[in-house]
């Protein structure tokens, strides 16, 4: 019977082998970029590909190597009591989203990346995208912090 702490589990790996691919497309742009510029061009331009990239590599190991701690961490207290136990909504309720979260951080911390390399440019860049990048990101963290919290608070309003 699948619990939320394999759910969990099996979710983590899922997302590390998004990530791997994710960290092999930067790894190939990055590889493109040194065969067609010229050398004072170089940093500049690959660098942004190559620190995505490796982002997304350390991330898939945390995700792939740590998916024990990690569902341990995010599914609820009664859930790792009684290993046996079925779903519970509140269950479901927070693992979906802790595993949201970390799809959203996931998404948009290359972004991130980009937006640090605009600014170390001194190039003039649209106020919205950074807006959203940084709400993204703060609502990605709230996910992941906030999960019991918001279980509980859903579980009130819908007296489970």
């Amino acid at each position: 019977m699948l619990t939320p702490r394999s759910f969990a589990f099996i979710a983590c790996r899922l997302m590390a082998i998004y990530l791997l691919v994710q960290a092999i497309d930067f790894a190939a742009i990055f590889a493109w970029s040194l065969m067609r510029l010229e050398l004072p061009d170089l940093w500049m331009a690959s660098s942004p590909s190559a620190i995505i990239g490796l982002i997304g590599l350390v991330t898939f190991f945390v995700l792939w190597f740590g998916a024990g701690p990690i569902s341990r961490c995010i599914t609820p207290k009664i859930a790792q009591e009684n290993s046996s136990e079925d779903w519970t909504q509140q269950g479901l309720l927070s693992v979906g989203i802790v595993l949201i979260g970390i799809w959203i951080i996931a998404v948009n911390l290359p972004g991130l990346v980009g937006y640090i390399y605009v600014f170390a440019d001194d190039v003039v860049v649209d106020p919205k995208g950074i807006i959203e990048l940084v709400l993204s990101l703060v609502l990605g963290v709230f996910c992941l912090v906030g999960a019991h919290g918001l279980t509980r608070f859903v579980g009130k309003m819908r007296r489970w």
